[in-house]
C-alpha cells in the first residue's frame, strides 16, 4: 500500500525539501567567504632548536635500569615521609 500526499501537504513538503537545499547549499558558499590569515614569518633558526627526529639511532639510549631503582628511591622518600598522614603503597 502506497501512500500518496496530495494538496497543502504537498505543497508544504516541497517547501520545506526548497528551503534545506537552500540552506545547505549557502553553509558552503559562506565558508569560502572567509578571510584568509596573514603569512606567518619562517624563524629557521628556532625551527632547528625545537627538531626532534623520528629516527631511534637519532637518541640516546635509555638507561631503564637506572629509571627503576630511580623510582624505587623517590618512592621510598615518599613513603617515609608521608608515614602517618596516608597509607602509601
Amino acid at each position: 500500500m502506497q501512500t500518496q500526499i496530495q494538496g497543502p501537504n504537498l505543497q508544504l513538503l516541497r517547501a520545506g525539501l526548497g528551503l534545506l537545499l537552500l540552506a545547505a547549499s549557502a553553509v558552503p558558499a559562506a565558508a569560502q567567504n572567509a578571510t584568509a590569515r596573514p603569512a606567518v614569518p619562517m624563524d629557521s633558526a628556532r625551527a632547528t632548536l625545537l627538531y626532534v627526529s623520528n629516527r631511534p639511532e637519532d637518541h640516546p639510549p635509555a638507561d631503564y635500569q637506572g629509571h627503576i631503582a630511580a623510582k624505587a628511591r623517590t618512592d621510598s622518600i615518599f613513603a617515609a615521609r608521608s608515614r602517618g598522614v596516608m597509607e602509601y603503597r
